[in-house]
């Protein structure tokens, strides 16, 4: 939107239209998929965050212990209310940086502080289309 008032032009002015709110430039998240190395491409092919399937898909992620023993990983929905969706049991109760688990059918890791899942395992048990 613009603001006009009323204005005697003489030959040596200028007329400048400012925006009174421009819109911002957009703030990229991640690196450009150009700007990754293959091998990161590769693992985010392969591989799915916790935090990238909440945000991409809705599926909230929780990782349990019940005790040292009966850990376990729930995948799931809010939908009044926790939606349980599977489970992985079994879980180890110290996660490994790096080496790659496989429990319930779905394979997954630890890394970078976060928990990384199969994308393909995720599909085949119809988590993720």
């Amino acid at each position: 939107m613009y603001n006009f008032a009323f204005v005697t032009l003489t030959p040596d002015m200028e007329f400048v239209v400012i925006e009174e709110n421009p819109p911002a430039a957009p703030q990229p998240k991640e690196p450009a998929e150009s700007q990754m190395s293959e091998e990161k491409k590769k693992f985010k092919e392969t591989w799915i965050g916790k935090g990238e399937l909440e945000r991409e898909h809705g599926i909230i992620v929780i990782h349990s212990a019940n005790s040292a023993t009966d850990v376990q990983i729930l995948f799931g929905r809010e939908n009044d209310g926790f939606e349980k969706l599977y489970t992985i049991y079994g879980v180890p109760s110290k996660l490994n940086e790096y080496e790659e688990l496989d429990n319930n059918g779905i394979r997954y890791m630890y890394r970078g502080n976060q928990l990384y899942f199969n994308r393909e395992d995720l599909r085949n048990i119809g988590i993720i289309p």
